[in-house]
């Protein structure tokens, strides 16, 4: 027994479900409580009305034992009066019943009247006490491989999905949601889930669940395939972007070459005519160079740009638009949150298209300045004039340049960052560092290795 008080004892407590069928009122549970101070004897009831229209009144009926179950006096008629009870709402827990005996320990509860706020009525008419609520409902696991696919279905048609674990049910005249809300037969939606009943029974299906678990793995498989085709279109979208760029380079290198030529034919003759018409040579060199630029300062492939001038016998190539953005590329890691880094590090369209960008162009320009100089010395230039190329990127930041056979890199730390998170990178600079090894390049004042 639990003690409540000093002046009250529950001496009993039930707290399962009692139905009567058709009865538009649920018992939820029931308490006998002892009154210490007087021996009497109290029963305490929840309700709750399941019907679809309020409650006004409520009369029933209690039969009453000893604790050997022996009959005692009972209480004829206790109406509940004066309530408006809502549909789905619990209620006389706080309304006690006085029983005529306190040897009561086993009470049977009678609904005999229900009085709606219509003035509609449901009567007992046969006075049948509340029986307990026993019954089986499978869980939604019963179905086996088809109770993710009943699961599938039961979100569409419930927002509340996640309540249930049962399958629906239909016993002793009422409708037991898979939620547990038990409701009268013909309620069209579940008062704790909000789902439709018919749509609900309808979804139990072996037959569709079945079919709708065929249609749902090809849908998948359908899926999936499209995945792979759309890995595969940006597999070949990059190749062919690196092509593209490659192709670029290409036009470029020959467009600067056909810019050396004719600067090196216009010096070529200025040397030619430098004892009689020095200033005169001078001055048609430049024309000659500034004509040519004039040519191919508006030719570009896509956005590659190249411009040049002639400055204190030093003849300038600036290339830029070549396919790499540095300002867009971060100049340390460690501002960077982790979610950021993940995402510049993953994206292929961001790393490795800007770092092979970066390689392709230098190994470019590095063929070209070779390809420069040997055509200006068989020329018989380089008394005359020195070639000077410098590399812009696409935001027009200097990223390396060559004066002579002098190679400088402006941009150099920055592309290191990338190289130490990638290991190809890592190899792809390797490689780079044994051709600079090799034909004696250095970095001047960005010098990266002795």
């Amino acid at each position: 027994m639990n003690t409540m008080s000093e002046k009250y004892t529950i001496v009993q407590h039930e707290k399962r479900l009692f139905w009567l069928q058709n009865c538009p009122v649920l018992l939820h549970s029931y308490a006998l409580t002892k009154n210490n101070t007087n021996n009497s004897i109290f029963l305490q009831c929840k309700f709750e009305n399941i019907a679809d229209k309020p409650i006004k009144a409520m009369n029933i009926a209690v039969k009453c034992s000893d604790v050997s179950h022996q009959e005692l006096a009972n209480v004829d008629n206790f109406p509940y009066l004066d309530i408006n009870v809502q549909p789905y709402t619990l209620f006389g827990d706080k309304t006690p019943v006085a029983l005529p005996n306190n040897t009561t320990r086993n009470v049977r509860i009678i609904p005999l009247k229900v009085i709606f706020s219509d003035d509609t009525t449901w009567e007992n008419t046969s006075e049948r006490a509340y029986e307990l609520a026993e019954y089986e409902q499978q869980p939604i696991s019963s179905l086996g491989e088809l109770a993710d696919q009943y699961k599938r279905d039961l979100h569409k048609i419930c927002t509340d999905s996640e309540k249930h674990n049962y399958l629906p049910a239909n016993v002793n005249g009422f409708t037991v949601c898979g939620c547990g809300k038990v409701v009268l037969p013909d309620t069209q939606y579940c008062a704790s889930c909000g789902v439709d009943f018919s749509k609900l029974f309808a979804i139990n299906n072996s037959e569709i669940l079945h079919t709708e678990q065929q249609q749902y793995d090809e849908e998948q498989q359908k899926i999936a395939l499209q995945e792979q085709q759309d890995k595969l279109q940006k597999e070949t979208q990059q190749l062919q972007y690196r092509k593209k760029l490659r192709k670029i380079i290409s036009i470029i290198s020959c467009i600067v070459l056909v810019i050396i030529i004719g600067t090196v034919a216009g010096t070529t003759y200025s040397r030619y005519r430098q004892e009689q018409e020095a200033i005169r040579q001078e001055q048609e060199a430049l024309e000659k160079t500034q004509a040519a630029v004039e040519q191919i300062t508006n030719v570009e492939s896509d956005d590659a740009q190249i411009s040049s001038d002639i400055e204190d016998k030093v003849i300038t190539f600036t290339i830029s638009g070549a396919g790499i953005n540095v300002q867009d590329m971060p100049k340390t890691l460690s501002g960077f949150p982790k979610q950021d880094l993940e995402s510049i590090w993953n994206d292929s369209s961001q790393l490795d298209n800007a770092i092979d960008s970066w390689l392709g162009l230098k190994d470019s320009y590095i063929n070209l300045q070779s390809i420069i100089m040997d055509k200006y010395i068989e020329l018989g230039g380089s008394d005359a004039y020195s070639i000077h190329t410098v590399c812009n990127s696409d935001d027009n930041i200097k990223i390396f340049e060559f004066d002579g056979n002098t190679l400088t890199y402006d941009y150099w730390e920055e592309m290191e960052e990338y190289r130490n998170n990638r290991l190809k990178l890592l190899a792809d600079l390797s490689e780079i560092l044994q051709y600079t090894l090799k034909y004696g390049w250095h970095s001047g004042s960005s010098q990266l290795y002795p």
